[in-house]
């Protein structure tokens, strides 16, 4: 609507302007040196129309001229043809509706004015903030182990746990039954580490709920060691991770945030298959898949909490676990 108001008043008042073209024209013409021919006089002031005149070489681009005004200097500009008294017009950066493309030596145009420049302020330097000390996470304790060896049956009594996640390592040479019982103080079956006949070599993981005094109780025919290590993990390598191993076996440490987490899992063993998700205390947060023979499948798992997380696998075959989030 502007702009139609404005080109309205262009046509009313046309004689007035071409009237003003002349007069100026008139004066500039003679009066100006060679070396300020290049150039438009009488440029407009911000937001205001002016009579400007270009005093350059005939044909000059119209984009050019106007240029020597200032960079966005002139927005607008109309030309009265007194021929015809048909209006060309000129729009910065609209060559798509411009009809008029170039100016000749002395030609004037009626020229409106860009919006006044406001000259950015002077950037006020903030103080440096003062240091923040951030303090460094804890490393995670080195883990607790106890190491015991023997021969055949036997039992191990007044072993101090604390508690928390606990990793079982055994072995057993023998040929016949190795059962390794964990019982508490009170000889309440805390958990079956071992149940196997013959040679063996894995691990577990388990979560030890009370401090206190426990006993193992080992049925073996063969040499056996067991170790017990125990940690409170706080940092672990993030996923995506791969596991593979052979028979039951204790994964090695990962974190998981709180999202979905998907677990690919396959075995080629005969017997039981089973994995569990422990966390960093040990405890049990999902049972991943409990099956017999062979396995090639996926799973998810929303997790309750982010943290050091491990899988407790019991398989008597070739496995593959892989975690991602």
């Amino acid at each position: 609507m502007r702009q139609h108001t404005g080109v309205i008043a262009l046509f009313l008042f046309g004689g007035l302007f071409v009237l003003g073209l002349l007069a100026l024209a008139s004066m500039l013409g003679p009066g100006v040196s060679q070396a300020d021919d290049a150039t438009m006089h009488n440029c407009p002031q911000p937001s205001r129309w002016a009579v400007a005149v270009w005093g350059g070489d005939d044909g000059t681009d119209a984009d050019q001229a106007f240029a020597t005004c200032g960079e966005g200097a002139v927005v607008a500009a109309y030309d009265l043809d007194p021929q015809t008294q048909g209006w060309s017009r000129w729009f910065a950066n609209q060559p798509q509706v411009s009809t008029l493309s170039t100016l000749d030596k002395w030609q004037g145009v009626i020229a409106l004015g860009g919006a006044e420049v406001t000259a950015s302020p002077t950037p006020t330097l903030s103080p440096s903030p003062t240091p923040t000390t951030v303090a460094t996470p804890s490393p995670t304790p080195t883990p607790v182990t106890r190491s015991f060896t023997g021969q055949g049956d036997q039992a191990i009594s007044s072993i101090q746990l604390d508690a928390g996640l606990t990793i079982v390592t055994l072995s057993h040479t023998g040929s016949s039954n190795f059962i390794v019982w964990l019982r508490d103080s009170t000889g309440e079956d805390v958990d079956l580490l071992a149940n196997e006949i013959g040679s063996f070599d894995g691990s577990t993981a388990l979560g030890i709920e009370v401090a206190g005094n426990y006993a193992l109780d080992i049925t073996a025919d063969g040499a056996w060691t067991v170790e017990i290590e125990q940690m409170n993990p706080t940092s672990a390598p993030g996923v995506p991770q791969t596991f593979t191993g052979t028979g039951p076996k204790a994964s090695p440490l990962f974190w998981l945030d709180k999202t979905l987490t998907t677990f690919e899992m396959n075995h080629d063993g005969s017997s039981n298959f089973i994995v569990w998700l422990l966390d960093s205390n040990g405890h049990e947060v999902d049972l991943l898949v409990n099956e017999i023979g062979s396995y090639d499948g996926s799973t998810a798992s929303g997790l309750p909490a982010a943290g050091v997380h491990i899988l407790d696998i019991e398989a008597d075959g070739n496995w593959t676990i892989s975690v991602q989030q």
